[in-house]
């Protein structure tokens, strides 16, 4: 079983905009480094996401973080 943890965070919808956009260009910036890395390279790109993902922890983690943040800002915004 993994350790998992749980985190709790209060932002603005400023900061957590900001917080959005900086998450998505560090993601951008991990998958151009990675992508043609020779370990990859074999891997068929329709699975390479989840290649990525699963060898590099800290990606999924800023999926995660992507994911909940840009939900939790529509979801304000739907209000």
């Amino acid at each position: 079983m993994e350790d998992t943890v749980c985190v709790t965070l209060t932002l603005t919808r400023i900061e957590a905009c900001r917080l959005l956009d900086n998450a998505r260009l560090l993601q951008v910036a991990q998958f151009k480094k990675h992508w043609d890395d020779e370990r990859f390279g074999s891997i068929p790109i329709t699975e390479r996401r989840a290649a990525l993902y699963a060898a590099i922890p800290a990606m999924s983690a800023q999926q995660q973080l992507i994911r909940v943040l840009a939900c939790s800002i529509w979801a304000k915004n739907r209000r």
